[in-house]
């Protein structure tokens, strides 16, 4: 672990809102691609993916400003694994209103994929962040 200074008990990382934003802009986008499949309205899938990006974005910048802070000398990287999975909340709600239309028993693992596939790219983006800011903090 990184030891800081008493008087940074509290302080915003590096990067962290870019990094958040980053992450949200493409997760965002592949989950506004992944909406337009469910629908099945793949003629529209840039502007889908613009709407994503832009959504996603705002999402990653919100959870970039309030989790990005290094709290009693302990870094708690989870920006990119709670965006990826906000994301990954459109096409699942998409999933389950289909399921409440249509029926179905498969359609609730469905709801779970994009959710689960947000936990796993989220999880490897905040581990190669984490690498990036303990290495800054040790050269300091």
């Amino acid at each position: 672990m990184v030891e800081l200074e008493s008087d940074s008990e509290l302080r915003q990382l590096p990067g962290a809102i870019a990094f958040g934003t980053f992450v949200g802009l493409v997760h965002g986008a592949l989950a506004g691609v992944a909406c337009c499949w469910f629908v099945g309205e793949m003629d529209y899938w840039l502007l889908a993916s613009i709407m994503g990006a832009a959504l996603g974005g705002g999402i990653g910048t919100l959870i970039g400003s309030k989790r990005g802070k290094i709290r009693n000398g302990e870094i708690n990287p989870d920006i990119g694994t709670l965006t990826a999975i906000s994301c990954g909340l459109f096409p699942a709600t998409l999933a389950l209103i289909g399921i409440g239309l249509a029926g179905g028993k498969m359609g609730i693992g469905v709801a779970f994929v994009g959710p689960m596939i947000g936990l796993c790219t989220g999880g490897v983006c905040d581990r190669a962040y984490e690498a990036r800011i303990r290495r800054a903090l040790e050269s300091e």
